[in-house]
């Protein structure tokens, strides 16, 4: 008798722990975009560039959450960011600035909460011509990118991660 109770607790204690499964190990709270930006690019060719070209495009991660916190200096695409007449009442401006090897074919961007840091992430994925990169007329080309998208309004407080990939 002993030993059929430890079997049925067995069972139980089993079966408990294999349809209790839940969705505890969701990493991202996906959070809408209320507006993509059509990403710029600048196309060039690490043959023909100096050091110094290359160093002064940097890349570069924005918050904007009103006109005064627009940079200063001249940047690709700012200028039709700063024309778009924004809502800084209601909204958040992130743009991104990175280089990429080769040439951007597509782009695809989300915005979520990572739920283990607690951290908003804007998230750039960008989908590269690989083909370019076997022929020797293209393959030392490089994209110079901006990403920009606007969000529901982001606390002061708060920070956001910029991640990419290609």
């Amino acid at each position: 008798m002993k030993k059929i109770k430890y079997l049925i607790l067995c069972l139980i204690s089993l079966l408990g722990l294999t349809s209790c499964h839940h969705d505890d190990n969701k990493l991202y709270q996906m959070l809408p975009i209320v507006k993509e930006f059509e990403p710029e690019y600048y196309i060039f060719d690490g043959d023909e560039i100096s050091k110094e070209e290359w160093l002064e495009m940097q890349n570069l991660r924005f918050i904007i959450n009103s006109e005064d916190e627009f940079p200063e200096e001249e940047l690709l695409g700012l200028e039709e960011l700063k024309e778009s007449n924004i809502d800084f009442r209601k909204y958040t401006l992130l743009i991104g600035y990175f280089k990429l090897p080769g040439l951007v074919l597509g782009y695809r961007y989300q915005y979520a909460r990572e739920l283990a840091t607690d951290q908003l992430v804007f998230f750039m994925g960008f989908r590269l011509d690989h083909e370019a990169d076997k022929d020797p007329e293209t393959d030392n080309l490089f994209s110079y990118s901006r990403s920009a998208i606007l969000v529901s309004k982001i606390p002061e407080y708060e920070d956001v991660v910029f991640r990419w990939s290609y």
